[in-house]
Order: structure tokens, then sequence, then C-alpha cells
């Protein structure tokens, strides 16, 4: 999985990263073209300078003749567009953005999910 984080300082970025507790070793300062280039081999000068606008509901339009990879790309898509659904950012793959209620109780239970997946690895271990 890979996200984007922006931030004002290195150290604002640290900080973030402190609290999200993702390890150092796993960062990389470079844009999403990078990412784009390297694992669907998308031509850094069409990313940067010839696609004016790259969100979910543009991107396969946008980048549609220059994925060498359409069946990383699709999978790539469908695990962003699942994440963002989980977290409740529906609004940002141009589907109904949840209320703060919905949002909470899907939270909730995603957290009793993965804690109960996380007890049965611990039994089968004992």
């Amino acid at each position: 999985m890979h996200m984007e984080i922006e931030a004002d300082t290195e150290n604002d970025l640290m900080k973030f990263l402190n609290d999200l507790d993702i390890d150092k070793n796993n960062i990389r300062y470079s844009g999403a073209s990078m990412f784009y280039n390297e694992i669907l081999g998308i031509e850094l000068d069409k990313i940067n300078n010839n696609t004016p606008v790259l969100d979910f509901k543009s991107v396969k339009t946008e980048l549609k003749n220059s994925i060498n990879n359409i069946e990383k790309f699709n999978q790539i898509l469908q695990e962003q567009t699942k994440q963002l659904r989980r977290f409740g950012f529906e609004n940002l793959i141009g589907g109904k953005k949840q209320s703060k209620k919905q949002s909470k109780k899907q939270s909730k239970k995603q957290s009793k999910k993965q804690s109960n997946k996380q007890s049965n690895k611990l039994s089968k271990k004992i």
C-alpha cells in the first residue's frame, strides 16, 4: 500500500509518521509520479506535464493510453477505492459521502474485525 503525504516541513512529516507508527525506512521522497512510472510504466512527462487533473474521477480517462500494465493498474485502483470507502471518503471516488455517524459505525466495525483477526492469530500460535 502506498500513500502520498504532503507536509510543510520534514519535522511535520516525521511527527505525522510517528503518530501513525510508520517505519521511516519505508518512506520515499518522491511524488506519486515516480510510483506511477515504476509500477505502471507511465512516462513522467505524461503525469507531470500533460495531466492537468489526476483524481479517481479522471485517472482512467487521463492515463488509459499510457498504462503498460492495465491489470496491475486496475488492481491498485480497486484496492485504493476499497480503502477510501473503508475510511469514509466515498466523495473522493464519486460515491456518496457517509455521515459522521455512519463513518464511526463502519470504523468501529472494522476495528472489531481487525481485533478478532489478531485474536485468532494469537490463539493459533499458542
